[in-house]
């Protein structure tokens, strides 16, 4: 085969795929919760209505957004679906070369014997609200740990106490001070409050509800299932747990944290428009 018929062969395979491609088309969409705010990572499934069905899944981003590509053209069955609510079922059709715009699917609440969903002593469901950042830290003495993210650093400028290069951290949320007599505290940073044992559940509405200062909170010889709440720098809630009882001069703090989505998380309920 010569040069000119491998050109021809390139030519016509390009042709071929993009000619494929037209005729099949995309679903698109973003998912929220009852308030507004995005779902991460909805689980999409769109099944085909015809005898021969179809059957497309995809996972959407952290931002709740979706997209389920090289669709053929036909009538489906759209289904959304998030751990600990319930699931969105809505009939679509797809034309060839269509993305089609799904907009915004709100889904509700699960039940009580859904999974992830909390519910009280009366069977009434709390709100569960959505997770930004989850995981276990390890805090060593004079570090400082942002909460929104999950993240530990010790190049901060601590309080005038220590300078650290290479500049003080604008989002860290507390650092681990130790006082004269050796006393672990919490020291909150860039305006953070904290809150000790909150007197409702473990949830982001027991935090919400809680009462907040601006003081160090001691937690050596904290009991066990002792929890702290926050307000970070970025306006979300988050708790933190311990992993056991904390001695005096403790060099290192283990602990569980979660930190829930917030205002700063909500994004806008219209999807740009697709020229």
């Amino acid at each position: 085969m010569g040069h000119s018929s491998y050109l021809r062969f390139g030519v016509l395979l390009v042709t071929l795929c993009v000619a494929a491609a037209a005729e099949t088309g995309s679903v698109v969409g973003r998912v929220v919760d009852p308030t507004g705010m995005y779902l991460p990572s909805p689980e999409i499934r769109v099944v085909g209505e015809a005898l021969s069905a179809r059957e497309y899944k995809a996972v959407g981003n952290v931002q709740g957004q979706f997209t389920v590509g090289r669709v053929e053209p036909g009538v489906y069955t759209l289904t959304v679906s998030v751990r600990g609510f319930k699931k969105a079922v809505k009939s679509i059709q797809v034309a060839s070369g269509q993305q089609l715009d799904t907009g915004i699917t709100r889904l509700q609440i699960g039940g009580c014997n859904e999974p992830g969903v909390i519910c009280d002593d009366f069977g009434l469901t709390l709100y569960n609200a959505p997770i930004h950042a989850q995981g276990s830290l390890e805090v060593p003495q004079l570090c400082a740990v942002d909460i929104d993210e999950g993240k530990v650093t010790c190049t901060i400028e601590l309080d005038g106490r220590a300078t650290i290069p290479p500049a003080k951290d604008a989002d860290s949320d507390f650092w681990l001070k130790i006082g004269g007599r050796g006393e672990v505290k919490f020291s909150p940073r860039n305006g953070v409050t904290l809150a000790l044992n909150p007197a409702t559940e473990s949830s982001r509405d027991g935090c919400a509800s809680a009462a907040y200062s601006s003081a160090d909170v001691r937690v050596d010889g904290l009991p066990l299932g002792s929890r702290i709440c926050l307000r970070t720098t970025r306006g979300r809630y988050a708790q933190v747990e311990f992993s056991g009882v904390i001695r005096l001069r403790a060099k290192r703090v283990k602990i569980e944290f979660v930190t829930w989505q917030g205002k700063v998380d909500i994004p806008p309920l219209q999807l740009s428009p697709h020229k």
